[in-house]
C-alpha cells in the first residue's frame, strides 16, 4: 500500500466537493484526507495504485453537480499512516488560483424543504445546501469556509452543527448551513425605516396587494417589487425609479406561469431554471393581465423565477405576478448593503435582513434568437460571475489588470494564471458607479491575491477607467497599455472561442455605438483581420458626422441627420419632428463637424428615426430595439428578402420610405448589413466570419446571419460573454497576451538573424 496526493483545480470550493470525495473515498475504503486551498482541493490517502486510479477516475467523471475540474495532478509521496477518512483544516497560505463559485439559485431539495409545513426550515428565507446559495456574494477570502464568508457571524446551533457534521447528510460542510433558530433573520421597514413588526411574508404582499412598492434585500442587493396587473402601482414605481419607458421584469413563481405569459422556447425554460437563474426575454403572449406599462413598447417580457428563499416566499405568498427590478437609479449600480436610506426614498417599504452582502450584483439577463435558438447573453451577473468559463483561452504571464470600457463597465484581472471578470458595474459616467467600480476592484483583487505588472486601459481619453489607470500607473510604477476599443472586442471573442491558435485566417466583425478610433474618429462600423496575431482595421461603415458628439447616441433624429442629412427627402421627413430652426442649425453643424463616426449602431438609430419607428428615445439601444422589433413583424410576413446594394443603401432606403411599409423597410436594413459583411469576407477570401460588439444583441439580425451565410461560412458568435462593452476587459488580456507573443516571436526571429 502506498501513499498518493491528490490536487484538483477548478470550480471545486462552495460546491460540495469535499463532501463527494469524501462519500466516494469511503465507497472504495481509502483512508486519508481532503481539503480545501488557494489552489483547488488537495486530497491525500493510502491505497494500491488501481484503487486509487479508479477513484480519481469516478470523480473526474462525475463530479458534483455544480463543479467545473479544469486540470488535476497525482503523485506518489512518502508513506502517511491514516486511520480513517476526513475533511481536515483548509490550508490558508497560498496564492490564489481557483474558480470561483458564482451564486447559485434554490435547489429543488431546498425549495421542497422551504414550503413544506412540517419542515423544520419551512418558511426560512435563508435556506441553502451544499447544492445552492449566496457564494461570491458573501465571500470575504479563499479558500470558501464558512469564516472566510459574511456567515461567519451566525454560529451553527446544534441540529445545524450536526447536520454539518454527517457524511450522510446534504448539508455535510456546507458552508451557509443556517436555519430559524441560528441564522439571519428578516424585518420590514417603513419609509423612515422603523421596524414594522411583521412576523409573516404574507403581510408583505398584502401590501402589494394595496398596490406598495416593496424594495426587497435578496442576497446580492436591492430589488424593487410591486404588483405587476396594477398599471397605477408600475406608474408610480416607474416615477421613482425615473424610468419612464424601459421594460421591467418580471418574478412569477414558476415555468407555467411564465409560460402563460410569455411565449417559451425550450432553451429559455431551461436558461430559467439553471443553476445561474438569469433574466429571460422572451416573446409576450397576446391574452395576459399584466399591466401595459411593464413593457409597452416592448415584443418582450423579462421573465424571472425566484432564485433564493425569500423571492420564492413572497411570491407564492402573492400568488400573482410582480414586477422585480433593481433598486437603482437609471445607470447607477444596484443599491446594496448600508444603502436602506436611498432604497426608502424609492419604496414604501422595505423588507431587509442581517445577512451583510459582500458583493451587490444584478441579475444576469439573456434572450434567445428565435429560429436558431442561439443565446445571447445581454448581461453577466449573479449567478456567472465572476469566474469566466472553463473552455475560454487563458494565455499565461504576467499579473494583468484590465479596466474594460466605461460603459457596461467590468474590469477583468489574470492572477497567478487564472482569469476572473467581474459582474457588470453600471455606467462610469455617474460617480455612484464609480465608487462601485474601485470597491468590487479592491474586493476581487483581494480575493485573488493580484499583483500586476502592467494596467490595460481603452484609448478613449475621456474614460473615467482611462484616466483612473494612468493614476494606478503613475503611482504603482505600472507599464500602461493601450487597447483600441473593437480591437478589444474582436480579442474578446477570439479569447472566448479559443481561435487564439487558428490557422486560417479570421475576419472579425465588430459593430457597435461608439469606441474611439486609432486615427480620432469615433469607430463603431469595423472589419478586422487577425494574421500572425496582428490586427489589421480592413474596412468600415463609411465615415458621417458625429453630431452632437456623444450625445448623438441619446437623440436618434441626430442620428438620421448626421448620415443622411445631405439627401432632401431626409432633410423633409425630419423637418416635422425638428423643425426649421433646429433643422438648420444642425444642418450647419453638419458642415462643420470635425469628428467622424463609422458606428453601425448609430446606423440604426437614424433608420429607426427615418422611418418614423422611433424618432424619441428614453433610454440606452429603445430605437434599434424597435427597429428590430419592425424588421420581425415584416420577417414572420415575408421571410427573406432582398436587402440594399451596399453602395447605394442611402439613397435607395429614403427612397423606399413613404413607398413601402416602414417594417419592411427595416427587413431589408438588416438584410442589407448582412450581405455587406458577406460581400467584406468574399473580398478577403476569408471562410471564418467572427461578430461582435452591441449590435449583435440584435437576435434578427444573428438570425439573418446564420441563414444567410451559415452554408458559405464559419460564424463564431459569443456564448459566454455578452457581446456588448461587457466584454472589452477580456479583449484587452486577450490582445495583450497576443501582441506579446508577436513581440516574442519577433525578437526571437531578430536574433536569429543577427546570429
Amino acid at each position: 500500500m502506498r501513499s498518493w496526493e491528490i490536487h484538483i483545480e477548478g470550480r471545486v470550493q462552495g460546491v460540495g466537493f469535499r463532501p463527494h470525495v469524501y462519500r466516494l473515498a469511503t465507497a472504495h475504503n481509502l483512508f486519508g484526507e481532503v481539503s480545501n486551498g488557494p489552489r483547488g482541493v488537495r486530497i491525500c490517502c493510502n491505497g494500491d495504485e488501481a484503487n486509487v486510479i479508479t477513484f480519481i477516475e469516478q470523480l473526474l467523471d462525475k463530479p458534483p453537480t455544480m463543479a467545473v475540474i479544469t486540470g488535476h495532478r497525482i503523485k506518489p509521496i512518502a508513506f502517511r499512516e491514516y486511520l480513517r477518512f476526513s475533511i481536515s483544516e483548509s490550508q490558508v497560505e497560498g496564492e490564489a488560483r481557483l474558480l470561483m463559485a458564482p451564486d447559485f439559485c434554490l435547489c429543488s431539495d431546498c425549495r421542497r424543504e422551504l414550503l413544506d409545513p412540517l419542515n423544520r426550515r419551512f418558511a426560512y428565507a435563508f435556506i441553502t445546501c451544499t447544492n445552492c446559495g449566496p457564494r461570491y456574494a458573501v465571500q470575504s477570502g479563499l479558500p470558501y469556509d464558512r469564516e472566510r464568508t459574511s456567515m461567519a457571524e451566525f454560529l451553527m446551533c446544534p441540529d445545524c452543527q450536526s447536520e454539518y457534521e454527517s457524511p450522510e447528510d446534504r448539508r455535510y460542510h456546507s458552508q451557509t448551513n443556517s436555519c430559524p433558530s441560528c441564522g439571519p433573520q428578516w424585518k420590514l421597514l417603513d419609509q423612515q425605516l422603523v421596524d414594522t413588526k411583521a412576523k409573516e411574508i404574507i403581510q408583505v404582499a398584502d401590501a402589494m396587494r394595496a398596490g406598495k412598492i416593496i424594495a426587497v434585500k435578496g442576497t446580492s442587493g436591492y430589488l424593487l417589487c410591486c404588483d405587476a396587473t396594477n398599471d397605477q402601482a408600475v406608474g408610480e414605481l416607474r416615477k421613482r425609479k425615473a424610468r419612464p419607458d424601459k421594460p421591467f421584469a418580471l418574478l412569477v413563481a414558476d415555468l407555467d406561469t411564465a409560460n402563460s405569459i410569455a411565449d417559451l422556447s425550450l432553451q429559455a425554460r431551461k436558461a430559467l431554471s439553471s443553476p445561474a437563474s438569469p433574466i429571460v426575454l422572451a416573446p409576450k403572449k397576446s391574452s395576459t393581465k399584466i399591466a401595459r406599462s411593464v413593457a409597452a413598447d416592448s415584443a418582450y417580457f423579462g421573465m424571472m423565477l425566484p432564485n433564493q428563499g425569500i423571492s420564492t416566499l413572497l411570491v407564492e405568498a402573492f400568488g400573482r405576478p410582480m414586477v422585480a427590478t433593481s433598486a437603482n437609479l437609471s445607470g447607477e449600480p444596484i443599491l446594496s448593503e448600508g444603502q436602506e436610506g436611498i432604497v426608502a426614498q424609492l419604496a414604501d417599504y422595505v423588507l431587509t435582513h442581517n445577512l451583510p452582502i459582500l458583493q451587490a450584483q444584478d441579475d444576469s439577463l439573456v434572450r434567445f434568437c428565435e429560429t436558431s435558438q442561439r443565446r445571447i447573453i445581454i448581461r453577466r451577473a449573479r449567478g456567472m460571475a465572476p469566474s469566466i468559463h472553463p473552455t475560454m483561452a487563458t494565455p499565461s504571464g504576467p499579473d494583468i489588470l484590465a479596466l474594460g470600457a466605461d460603459i457596461k463597465a467590468s474590469f477583468g484581472l489574470r492572477s497567478n494564471g487564472q482569469y476572473v471578470l467581474s459582474q457588470r458595474l453600471g455606467e462610469l459616467g455617474h460617480l455612484p458607479a464609480q465608487v462601485e467600480f474601485k470597491k468590487a476592484l479592491k474586493r476581487l483583487g483581494q480575493l485573488c491575491s493580484v499583483k500586476p505588472n502592467v494596467v490595460l486601459t481603452d484609448l478613449h481619453p475621456g474614460y473615467f477607467g482611462r484616466m483612473m489607470a494612468q493614476e494606478m500607473a503613475d503611482e504603482q510604477n505600472w507599464p500602461l497599455y493601450e487597447v483600441q476599443h473593437h480591437e478589444a472586442h474582436f480579442a474578446a471573442l477570439i479569447g472566448e472561442q479559443n481561435l487564439v491558435a487558428e490557422t486560417e485566417d479570421v475576419l472579425g466583425v465588430v459593430w457597435d455605438g461608439l469606441g474611439y478610433g486609432r486615427d480620432g474618429h469615433i469607430w463603431g462600423g469595423e472589419f478586422f483581420r487577425l494574421v500572425d496575431n496582428l490586427f489589421s482595421r480592413i474596412d468600415h461603415l463609411s465615415y458621417f458626422p458625429q453630431l452632437g458628439g456623444e450625445n448623438m447616441g441619446l437623440d436618434p433624429k441626430y442620428a438620421a441627420l448626421a448620415w443622411a442629412g445631405d439627401l432632401p427627402k431626409a432633410q423633409q421627413i425630419l423637418v416635422g419632428s425638428l423643425g426649421k430652426s433646429q433643422l438648420h442649425t444642425l444642418l450647419r453643424l453638419r458642415e462643420r463637424a470635425r469628428i467622424k463616426t463609422s458606428s453601425v449602431g448609430r446606423l440604426f438609430d437614424a433608420v429607426s428615426a427615418l422611418t418614423g419607428i422611433c424618432t424619441t428615445q428614453q433610454y440606452e439601444g429603445q430605437a434599434a430595439i424597435k427597429l428590430e422589433a419592425a424588421a420581425r413583424t415584416a420577417y414572420k410576413r415575408y421571410g427573406l428578402v432582398e436587402g440594399y446594394p451596399s453602395s447605394c443603401l442611402k439613397q435607395d432606403l429614403i427612397n423606399d420610405i413613404g413607398r413601402i411599409p416602414n417594417e419592411l423597410i427595416a427587413l431589408k436594413f438588416h438584410q442589407s448589413l448582412v450581405d455587406w459583411m458577406a460581400e467584406i469576407a468574399q473580398n478577403q477570401g476569408v471562410r471564418t466570419i467572427a461578430c461582435t460588439g452591441g449590435c449583435f444583441q440584435n437576435a434578427l439580425l444573428v438570425d439573418l446571419i446564420q441563414q444567410s451565410l451559415g452554408g458559405e461560412f464559419k460564424l463564431v458568435f459569443h456564448e459566454h460573454l455578452a457581446p456588448n462593452d461587457e466584454n472589452i476587459a477580456y479583449g484587452q488580456i486577450i490582445h495583450y497576451a497576443l501582441t506579446q507573443e508577436r513581440a516574442l516571436v519577433e525578437n526571437t526571429q531578430n536574433t536569429a538573424v543577427c546570429a
